[in-house]
């Protein structure tokens, strides 16, 4: 390692200046943002011992939230501005596996006093006649490294910095990354911090914000912010940490361009956890004066509504949603625990209420192996209309009460005035509009479904059930060819996801894809069991279709046998009852179905293998019956 601060590091055509962090090449100002520079002087200083990552971090970027990839992008762009000025056939950055980067080229210190009686050499002074454009670099550099909200990235994959100065960009998406807690995984506080700044920035409707639920899988899938917040085909993206000391509480933000790389801005703030509140605050005013030019006093006062005042119905609050965001059936019923306690803390508090709504629908999905005959309707009524009551405007609870509409009465006129009520309030949520394309095609409006199904799928492009039901617009209006791209696509987004896998074996059925469809069915026996009702169901209707009917049926007779004791879905045995011929037996099941309010009924007379069935009295009264009620 070198002794003492030298005024100059030259080596190859290059000379560095510690002191006023510039690089140059000859005469020529070499483009370094700030950053890149202050980790050339580190690795510079450590000669010739390697400097590790976490160090790299912890003095370039001290008390700001960044992630290890933007160590990569530093010497990325170093590498690239040594090897792009003449020195190519030089190694001058050498990584080091599990300990960091080494400065390998032969480096000359000079200091002013001279080095071994030489003379220090200057930076070249720009000459009076001086290209206009060369004078704009300096000015460029200089400014850059003065301003710290300027700092420019790359993608890390060799594309180019955009030239548009932060403060003319626009911003038509944002995508809030989950705060990760030091020496914490899975923090209630975390999610909940992440969670009111998505909602409070949602209020103001001049960009999409990304929803709660389609950035839970950014640490799973690397916790790149930059290639998530592509994946997410948001403009900008927010990502940070938060510490918390006893009843200290520091959060870290920053905010890029998630198209060039650009830093808008970072700042770190430090509270009591007692005023958490006034935090939110601060953050979500922050970040949205570097999303738009002016905030208006109405945006303003949006973005800084409290919820709640009661620091313990927060908490229960937090860690309500912490548990609803796993989505299994044993967490959303502890996730009604702590909203219930929310709510009785502080009676007056809107979001648990919409929230704990939200928990006791999700319970009645078939999807979690529930039905509306677990939870009462007049409980789930009761708590959407208080939060309706104390907050009129709740985008949330209008959703909610469009699907309790479809679930518990069968309404599909009504669900679809909730649902629009609810996009008014929050045009910007992805699942919102996938339920209401839900109603659309119960309505026979296939084009509209469409279009709505499209755009949920643009508003939260990593949402697997999402993805997986796109295309059930297409596929029920009878254009295969178009629809079959879109389940494609659901499976390459999570090829492990079952109801991806299972549309994409309808699309083969419906196809007459026989042999492909009995492939798809290796992939949901995989991602469930040999024994599984629904695949044993799919299994069976694809055998009758080959030329197996024995098997088919033998099949069949065990399902029925086991749902005697067992949740095994009426309206799947009907459709495997259908496919044997078995009229009767369908017609049995179905009742039963209709009998159990299953909502599926509902799209009886547009789901192709109900088709057989078109002609029998029955089932004509049936859909009757069903549309009576709707």
């Amino acid at each position: 390692m070198s002794k003492g601060v030298c005024d100059f590091y030259r080596f190859g055509s290059f000379r560095f200046s510690p002191k006023q962090k510039t690089l140059w090449r000859e005469d020529e100002l070499v483009s370094l943002s700030p950053t890149a520079l202050e980790v050339l002087d580190i690795l510079l200083e450590k000669r010739p011992e390697p400097a590790t990552r976490d160090e790299l971090l912890e003095r370039v970027w001290k008390d700001t939230a960044v992630e290890e990839a933007n160590v990569t992008v530093a010497i990325s762009n170093i590498r690239k501005s040594l090897s792009s000025n003449g020195s190519a056939e030089k190694e001058f950055i050498r990584t080091i596996p599990k300990k960091g980067y080494l400065f390998v080229g032969e480096v000359e210190e000079v200091f002013e006093s001279g080095n071994e009686g030489e003379a220090a050499i200057p930076i070249p002074e720009v000459p009076k006649h001086t290209p206009r454009w060369y004078l704009i670099a300096i000015l460029v550099v200089t400014t850059l490294f003065v301003s710290s909200f300027s700092v420019w990235l790359t993608w890390g994959d060799g594309s180019e910095i955009s030239s548009i100065p932060i403060g003319e960009r626009e911003f038509k998406s944002v995508a809030v990354l989950p705060l990760r807690q030091i020496g914490m995984e899975n923090s209630p506080l975390a999610i909940g911090i992440t969670d009111n700044l998505i909602s409070r920035l949602g209020k103001i409707n001049k960009f999409a914000v990304r929803p709660l639920s389609a950035v839970e899988s950014y640490e799973e899938e690397g916790g790149n912010a930059l290639e998530f917040a592509k994946k997410l085909k948001a403009d900008a993206v927010v990502v940070g940490t938060i510490q918390q000391e006893g009843n200290q509480i520091r959060v870290s933000l920053r905010m890029l361009d998630a198209r060039d790389g650009a830093q808008l801005w970072n700042g770190t703030y430090d509270e009591e956890e007692k005023n958490v509140f006034e935090l939110q605050d601060r953050l979500s005013i922050k970040v949205a004066e570097n999303l738009i030019s002016k905030l208006t006093e109405e945006e303003s006062r949006a973005l800084t509504k409290k919820e709640t005042a009661n620091l313990d119905a927060y908490r229960a609050y937090n860690t309500g949603n912490f548990y609803f965001s796993k989505r299994t059936r044993s967490d959303i019923e502890k996730s009604i625990t702590f909203f219930e306690k929310a709510v009785e803390l502080d009676p007056g508090y809107a979001a648990a209420y919409s929230n704990l709504a939200s928990s006791l629908l999700l319970l009645t999905d078939s999807a979690q192996g529930g039905n509306p005959q677990d939870v009462k309707r007049e409980r789930i009524q009761k708590t959407i209309d208080k939060a309706i009551e104390l907050d009129p405007n709740s985008a949330s609870a209008f959703a909610s009460q469009g699907f309790l509409n479809v679930t518990y009465d069968w309404d599909i006129d009504t669900s679809l005035k909730n649902y629009d009520r609810s996009i008014e309030l929050d045009p910007n949520v992805g699942i919102t509009r996938n339920w209401k394309a839900w109603s659309l095609m119960a309505k026979k409006r296939f084009k509209e479904a469409d279009q709505e199904m499209r755009l949920a799928k643009t508003l939260d492009p990593t949402s697997r059930i999402i993805a997986a039901e796109a295309g059930l617009p297409l596929l029920f209006s009878g254009d295969l060819d178009n629809a079959e791209p879109l389940f494609r696509e659901a499976v390459e987004l999570d090829a492990n996801f079952f109801q991806s896998r299972y549309r994409m074996w309808t699309w083969f059925h419906y196809s007459g894809r026989h042999a492909q469809a009995l492939k798809e069915l290796e992939e949901i026996k995989r991602l469930s069991s040999a024994t599984e009702p629904f695949y044993l169901g799919f299994r069976a209707i694809t055998l009758s279709q080959t030329g197996q009917k024995q098997e088919a049926e033998s099949i069949f007779a065990d399902l029925e046998k086991r749902a005697v004791n067992e949740n095994v879905s009426p309206v799947m045995l009907a459709s495997v009852a259908t496919y044997l011929d078995q009229k009767e037996v369908a017609r049995q099941w179905l009742e039963k179905a209709y009998q159990e309010r299953n909502d599926y009924l509902l799209y009886l007379d547009i789901v192709p293998e109900y088709k057989p069935l078109a002609k029998e009295p029955w089932f004509k009264e049936l859909l009757a019956k069903v549309k009576n009620q709707n």
